[in-house]
């Protein structure tokens, strides 16, 4: 592929971000995806078939209702593959490391909202993962950019930030829906509904320390700084403005450097690619 114009060139150097978003290689080479042709193929079928499965859920049929869950399966089935393919059994470190890594993460969001009812924008996240899944494959990389994929992956590469972004805020908001989402008073349906919001908090933390995916952490720093904004404003009344800045800020994390996007933007590290950064996600 061509040279990225932020910067991010697919064949750039192997020692940029790795102080702060180290890229790990797969621990178990036999079974890394670059060394199974045939687990390789399957699970960019599966992403494919990932991205079917969204498009058919969004049109307004009732007989495609039900395609919400096969999602969500299909999503932490891939995923929780990934994790295997890239962590040994043998390791010491085993359950560390996994819980770490950024595909597991995934598999958790998928798993998670499995058992709460359907709530919109979930798919949202997991379309655009495998998306990107899709156009990263290094099949593509010896393709003539002039021609018709070459042209979409470039796109689909250029945009690849603005994309991850959007995934970041969307996991982000969906936090916020699931309160709104109780079916009813019964002790069951609240359980249920609290049991959902911790553990989906759990994997927001997780997405937050990932060393990898500094997304998160970005969104949750512009959401703190929008609300700060918005309570400091005069018009913003003194219980609100209390509110907002020893309550609600509370509940983020502190925020981050204001230039750790920017350095990501201005890095070396190839965004597409074999040995990318999307590969490390996805």
């Amino acid at each position: 592929m061509s040279e990225n114009n932020n910067g991010n060139h697919r064949f750039g150097s192997d020692n940029v971000l790795d102080r702060g978003m180290p890229h790990g290689h797969p621990a178990n080479e036999k079974m890394a995806p670059s060394k199974n042709f045939k687990v390789e193929v399957s699970l960019w079928l599966a992403r494919l078939k990932i991205i079917l499965l969204v498009l058919f859920y969004m049109l307004p049929w009732p007989i495609f209702g039900e395609l919400y869950y096969k999602i969500l399966l299909a999503n932490s089935a891939a995923s929780f593959i990934c994790v295997q393919l890239r962590l040994s059994c043998t390791e010491t470190q085993y359950l560390t490391r996994m819980l770490r890594d950024d595909r597991f993460h995934n598999a958790l969001y998928s798993v998670i909202l499995f058992h709460y009812p359907p709530l919109p924008y979930v798919w949202l996240p997991i379309f655009l993962f495998s998306f990107l899944q899709v156009a990263n494959h290094p099949w593509f990389d010896k393709m003539d950019e002039s021609g018709l994929i070459g042209r979409i992956t470039s796109f689909v590469e250029s945009q690849s930030i603005a994309l991850l972004r959007i995934i970041a805020v969307t996991e982000i908001l969906i936090l916020a829906l699931i309160p709104f989402h109780l079916q009813g008073w019964a002790f069951r349906d609240i359980e249920l509904t609290l049991f959902t919001i911790f553990w989906y908090h759990k994997f927001l933390t997780m997405r937050f320390h990932s060393k990898l995916n500094p997304f998160t952490r970005i969104a949750l720093s512009e959401l703190r700084d929008e609300i700060e904004h918005i309570a400091l404003e005069p018009s913003c009344p003194r219980t609100l403005r209390t509110l907002l800045l020893s309550e609600v800020t509370s509940l983020f994390t502190p925020r981050v450097g204001g230039n750790e996007l920017q350095h990501f933007i201005c890095s070396e590290k190839p965004l597409f690619g074999k040995n990318s950064f999307l590969s490390g996600l996805v």
